[in-house]
């Protein structure tokens, strides 16, 4: 993890990012999600939460 990192600063902060290859990268990943009807899908906290890496385990 890196605090200096937009990408950080988003998820922990709220930040909203500005950088134009991070916003086209999600932007594609978010299509190629809606193309692939979910099977590929950039969302990854519901999966964390599941397999129980949140927290102290």
């Amino acid at each position: 993890q890196n605090p200096d990192s937009p990408i950080y600063a988003f998820n922990h902060m709220g930040t909203p990012i500005s950088d134009p290859e991070i916003i086209e990268v999600v932007h594609l990943a978010l299509q190629i999600a809606r193309d692939s009807d979910g099977a590929f899908d950039i969302t990854i906290a519901p999966l964390i939460e599941l397999w129980g890496y949140y927290g102290d385990s």
